[in-house]
């Protein structure tokens, strides 16, 4: 629905408010995609893909793409504390998820060649990137809004904060890596965000930042019903607009990679389809025996290497 009130729903529309560009702070935009909102109840919930989205723009003077209006970050902070994190402890889709949180992480230590220290993984959920640091030898920790999945992090071993990443998280020069993994798309300001990850890298360390590409071939293919066009993404990228948000953060962009990402058949059925094709194909894995097969493939996502600069 696209009125003010979705019934039932933990989302109230009615308290949208419209921002600004956020890679350069225009006020002029024009619409790209018109808002589709649909079931809200578990909008915010992991790997949803129901709760439609906002309506999408276009900056006209940088040409970058965003959403707005949105709701407040206050209002978005209370939903994804709230949020069914259950999704992530399905074994298949854990096995999934370690699978690619392990590639994320030899990513990084190749590209930046750094093979020890400290990682900071933002956004850092159940734990399974910072698992994957653990077992590479990395010093691994981890912060994120959801309680429920730092609670089962630390309760596995991980060092994980519950909270906002902020300026004030974590001491300056700390972290010799740091992960935002489809992460930089979620939040209202993604340059701040970019900046306090200069600020608590040290002088030389390295981001590795992955996210959705509104330019690759599954995008292209699937146009306004591009599952990465959702109510949870504030900011949508190229790997041109990413590189400049980057830069615009005072980070050193040196290395753009094409993202491989492995799912179980079932989670692609499970969150890559719409009803009624969506139980019909769960029906079918289910039946043949064919839920847990794992696939690798580029499906539409980038990420992007950069460093902060020596001091002079």
């Amino acid at each position: 629905m696209t009125g003010p009130e979705a019934p039932g729903s933990r989302i109230d529309l009615g308290q949208l408010r419209d921002i600004p560009c956020p890679l350069c702070g225009g006020g002029r935009s024009r619409v790209k995609i018109r808002e589709r909102f649909a079931d809200l109840n578990s909008a915010f919930d992991y790997f949803s893909e129901d709760g439609g989205h906002y309506r999408i723009n276009e900056c006209l003077e940088c040409g970058f793409v965003y959403s707005s209006p949105v709701l407040s970050e206050e209002a978005v902070r209370r939903l994804y504390n709230a949020a069914d994190a259950s999704p992530c402890t399905d074994q298949t889709s854990d096995q999934s998820i370690s699978v690619n949180m392990r590639r994320y992480v030899q990513r990084l230590m190749r590209h930046s060649g750094i093979r020890s220290g400290r990682l900071l993984d933002i956004g850092c959920g159940f734990g399974h990137l910072l698992r994957a640091a653990q077992g590479l030898g990395l010093e691994a920790q981890g912060i994120d809004p959801s309680r429920d999945a730092v609670q089962t992090a630390c309760g596995q071993g991980c060092a994980a904060l519950h909270g906002n990443y902020t300026a004030e998280s974590f001491p300056e020069n700390h972290f010799d890596l740091v992960s935002v993994i489809h992460v930089i798309d979620h939040v209202l300001d993604p340059l701040g965000l970019l900046r306090n990850v200069r600020r608590h890298l040290r002088p030389g360390g390295a981001v590795l930042v992955a996210t959705h590409n509104i330019a690759s071939l599954l995008a292209r293919i699937t146009g306004d019903r591009f599952l990465a066009y959702n109510i949870q993404h504030i900011t949508y990228y190229t790997p041109a607009s990413l590189d400049r948000m980057i830069a615009a953060a005072g980070l050193k962009p040196v290395k753009r990679l094409r993202s491989l990402t492995t799912y179980s058949l079932r989670h692609l059925a499970r969150n890559g389809l719409r009803d009624p094709w969506r139980r019909r194909a769960e029906k079918t894995l289910s039946l043949l025996g064919l839920g847990g097969l794992q696939l690798t493939f580029p499906f539409g996502n980038i990420e992007a290497v950069a460093v902060k600069r020596e001091a002079s």
